[in-house]
């Protein structure tokens, strides 16, 4: 799951390495998907050990605000209003 902060880690690190696509992508696929995945998986179980699903939710919750945050901000830099606002 910490492939998104590679990502991240190396652009910082090596700015012509920056991929914000690939972060999106990379994220979207380990982050959302997975832990949908889980979460059905989960649900799917005749007898699960311990009552985790509030948590998983949680989770998937929070990773797709996230996403949602940096799509958004995606949008916002592609248009070019991103540069007039740091400006400001």
């Amino acid at each position: 799951l910490e492939v998104t902060t590679v990502i991240l880690a190396s652009g910082h690190i090596w700015p012509a390495l920056r991929s914000d696509l690939a972060f999106g992508a990379f994220y979207f696929a380990l982050r959302i998907v997975y832990h949908t995945a889980m979460l059905a998986f989960y649900y799917r179980m005749t007898d699960p050990p311990v009552t985790m699903w509030p948590f998983m939710a949680l989770v998937l919750l929070l990773h797709c605000h996230w996403f949602a945050k940096w799509a958004q901000g995606m949008r916002r830099r592609a248009s070019g209003r991103g540069k007039a606002a740091k400006g400001s």
